[in-house]
């Protein structure tokens, strides 16, 4: 069983959030804490979110708050009152690769010893010149992207960096899910399932109102 802790559930996370103008709170469930992610809307109330969290069944009503948004860690029992529905917020499914066991299929192995054969260089610590580069691409339709070999050189790279620094699972943060379908995400599936890996699926998204 995956027991991989989600970043969402962070103290980093939290931290970022608030920055955006959420409010964090938590609750006690089990052996943890929960953090809720609470947005006011001025005379209109509050909206909560939380996500890949288990949250207990008793799980009680937030003051102000008529409308909390839940994304569970895990499939089983949900809080009374929550029925689930069609728009996650998160992406439903995702893909993991253990870093201390890489294994990429064939055609990805071919593009990533064609990249270092061509002795193609990967950019560190360039934030500048990416930056440059993203204010280009916003608001075209059509965005810039590079090739798919310098894709695969970046992304092995960017794995064996996270393996020197003690990390023990790459996950790509979302595929292509069946159950809520999107045509959009089966390419970028695709690449993402050339590196290996195992599939991981959430519950989905589940809302209460007040």
């Amino acid at each position: 069983m995956d027991t991989m802790a989600d970043i969402r559930q962070s103290a980093a996370y939290a931290e970022y959030i608030e920055k955006l103008g959420w409010q964090v709170f938590q609750v006690k469930s089990q052996k943890s804490k929960v953090k809720i992610f609470v947005r006011r809307l001025g005379f209109l109330g509050a909206i909560a979110k939380i996500q890949r969290a288990n949250v207990p069944t008793n799980f009680p009503k937030i003051p102000g708050v008529w409308m909390t948004k839940l994304e569970p860690m895990k499939f089983g029992p949900v809080p009374k009152g929550f029925r689930q529905d069609g728009w996650p917020l998160l992406a439903s499914k995702t893909l993991r690769v253990d870093l201390s066991n890489i294994r990429p299929k064939k055609d990805c192995r071919y593009c990533i010893r064609r990249a270092l054969s061509a002795k193609r260089v990967v950019r560190r610590n360039d934030f500048g010149g990416f930056y440059k580069l993203w204010k280009k691409s916003a608001g075209i339709k059509g965005l810039w992207v590079p090739s798919e070999k310098d894709y695969y050189l970046v992304v092995w790279e960017l794995m064996q960096e996270a393996k020197k620094r003690g990390c023990k699972t790459w996950d790509w943060e979302g595929i292509y899910d069946e159950r809520w379908p999107n045509k959009g995400w089966k390419g970028f599936t695709h690449f993402k399932k050339s590196f290996g890996g195992y599939e991981v699926e959430f519950p989905g998204s589940f809302t209460r109102w007040f």
